[in-house]
């Protein structure tokens, strides 16, 4: 075991119900909806089903889950609560990468110190970046682009 905090991306559905014998060692876990049904063994579909199922991984020792909805944002579920956001605006040329952006911004969120809120906010610039592009990792993504397009959308509202 690991010293220090371990974030999981569960990557698939099939690869996502391994993480399940492993739960108390993961501090923060990234899920897309279908992944968190595979894992909590129950429905996500609903904001309310994502919240249920959210509050039994905790139970299993998962500090922090980070999910995935598409086009209905993402939502965050820690210590100080459930938030849920919507999807930024963008212009979508390509879904290829928004998966792996949003999980790098919420490593780097960790790491300065984000709470989960401006954490998800900041994941979900990130993915907005990463929609706009033709490519798997945009060509123009850095930490100044990503702090601009974060700060572009301070005044949406979860």
């Amino acid at each position: 075991y690991a010293i220090g905090k371990v974030f999981a991306d569960a990557v698939s559905v099939a690869k996502a119900v391994r993480l399940k014998s492993i739960l108390n060692r993961i501090d923060t876990l990234k899920v897309n909806r279908a992944e968190l049904s595979a894992i909590a063994g129950m429905p996500a579909e609903t904001e309310e089903e994502v919240k249920i199922a959210c509050e039994s991984l905790m139970h299993h020792g998962v500090r922090r889950i980070f999910v995935t909805m598409g086009m209905k944002g993402s939502a965050c579920f820690d210590g100080s609560g459930f938030t849920a956001f919507p999807a930024f605006p963008a212009q979508v040329v390509n879904v290829t990468g928004a998966g792996d952006a949003f999980a790098a911004a919420l490593v780097y969120a960790t790491i300065r110190g984000y709470s989960g809120k401006d954490a998800l906010r900041l994941c979900t610039a990130a993915s907005h970046i990463a929609l706009e592009s033709p490519f798997a990792v945009n060509e123009n993504m850095s930490e100044e682009f990503l702090l601009e397009v974060y700060n572009r959308f301070l005044n949406i509202e979860e």
